[in-house]
């Protein structure tokens, strides 16, 4: 009886969107401005996706060959590939290899992979006029579930772009649909092919769910939930995080840095997912005794305490990101001595940290990243609990981001006691330096294998 209610809490793990942050590319170029000068190229050339694929492809299937045996070791739960997804370094014509890389790394065929950069620059800075981009043009998702990205700008093949903007821009690419309807329940082709088998948590049947497993790591849960729920187990950014930088160094290394950097900025977005606290931990703030009732409710008929259950980590999840992204938006509209002052830039440029991070390695994620931010969801959890109304974070019948369009809960906070401002702040500003941290060590091991 416990293992079969044990068994459905992990619907948990999957009400929020596979997005750990509404923009990743304003965290990353605020992390970048702590690196010293001269720690990346300042601009890099804008190159076609099928050229570089066209170059070295049995350079490339040798290395992402590298990849999945070194997994077999360090992770060993996640599926092998199967054989038949091999990269096929004879594809004859560009389609082809497209097709074959996007196999090889079990990615949704069709992702866009536009060559695109997003507004991140601040007043002043803009380097040449660009056509803008709808979102479709870039992403397999709609605008609706979106919530928050600047505008998209056209990139030209041949052409020079801030090496910074590539890694900020591409740190976000990874919620625009690359990782949706990869399992064998998901109803798509590719997913009865790729290896992952069902989808271990959340509603198969819903699109963007499927996404989530590849965006969150649970790997330091309540011992006796990992025990009786070990499909918990089975996330995969660890495969991700493997592929993206094997991708880069490579990339790289054969004289590609336009690709290298868009790589590496594919790694930093599943780096960061992990570091926000929701994507650690499956309900922070529920007793285990507490998300037993809730299941065994549900297996009785009365799934109410489920939803309900549901619906308020989804709304705590989103307004954490909602805050962090609401503060940090408006400060690409204020000069640089205004903004460094800040106190999220300030956690996200702070390199203190970094010293006492060891180098990027097997197992880092586990390690570092998880472990830390798992440490931190109960306090963020109480924090929210504690400052937000409690329409937000205790009501059911709302709905982050419906029941009110335009709510920002860095104006909610604001507008409240200074107890508030100084409580959030300070518990946000501890995760977000982690996020910095973890940014900078990720682009390091790209650069100095």
């Amino acid at each position: 009886m416990l293992r079969l209610a044990l068994s459905v809490l992990g619907i948990f793990a999957s009400a929020t969107p596979a997005g750990a942050w509404a923009n990743h590319g304003l965290l990353t170029m605020e992390a970048f401005a702590a690196l010293p000068a001269g720690t990346l190229p300042a601009t890099v050339r804008v190159e076609a996706l099928d050229a570089f694929l066209a170059v070295d492809p049995e350079g490339l299937a040798k290395e992402l060959e590298i990849v999945e045996e070194e997994l077999r070791v360090t992770a060993h739960y996640i599926p092998e590939r199967p054989k038949a997804l091999k990269l096929d370094a004879k594809a004859p014509d560009a389609a082809s290899r497209r097709e074959t890389f996007l196999r090889a790394l079990r990615l949704h065929p069709g992702a866009k992979l536009a060559l695109a950069i997003q507004s991140l620059e601040k007043p002043g800075a803009q380097s040449g006029a660009r056509a803008a981009l709808l979102l479709d043009a870039v992403s397999l998702i709609p605008h609706s579930t979106v919530i928050a990205r600047p505008q998209f700008l056209a990139l030209t093949p041949g052409e020079s772009v801030q090496t910074e903007l590539v890694l900020a821009s591409a740190s976000d690419e990874p919620d625009f649909g690359q990782d949706l309807g990869l399992f064998t329940d998901n109803g798509t082709e590719h997913g009865k092919t790729y290896g992952f088998g069902t989808q271990p948590f959340g509603n198969p049947a819903y699109e963007f769910s499927s996404a989530a497993p590849f965006h969150m790591g649970f790997h330091h849960e309540r011992h006796i939930l990992m025990k009786a729920a070990p499909f918990l187990q089975r996330t995969f950014s660890e495969l991700r995080l493997a592929q993206c930088l094997a991708l880069a160094r490579f990339a790289l290394k054969s004289g590609h840095p336009y690709w290298g950097f868009r790589f590496a900025g594919w790694g930093l977005h599943y780096a960061q997912d992990l570091a926000q606290p929701y994507h650690a931990a499956v309900f922070p703030g529920r007793s285990t005794l507490a998300l037993l009732w809730v299941s065994v409710l549900d297996l009785i008929g009365r799934p109410k305490a489920k939803a309900e259950a549901i619906q308020i980590v989804n709304n705590r999840h989103l307004a954490l990101e909602n805050y962090v992204y609401t503060h940090l938006a408006p400060l690409l509209e204020k000069p640089e001595a205004e903004a460094r002052n800040d106190w999220a830039v300030s956690a996200l440029r702070d390199t203190r940290v970094d010293a006492s991070l060891p180098g990027w390695k097997a197992g880092y994620e586990r390690e570092e990243i998880t472990k830390r931010s798992y440490e931190a969801a109960t306090r963020i959890d109480e924090i929210l609990l504690r400052y937000l109304p409690a329409r937000i974070v205790e009501d059911p019948d709302y709905i982050f981001g419906e029941t009110e369009r335009a709510v920002s809960i860095a104006k909610v906070i604001a507008e409240g006691p200074p107890a508030a401002d100084h409580a959030m702040a300070e518990a946000t500003a501890a995760t977000l330096r982690l996020v910095g941290a973890h940014t900078r060590q990720f682009v390091r091991a790209v650069v100095r294998p």
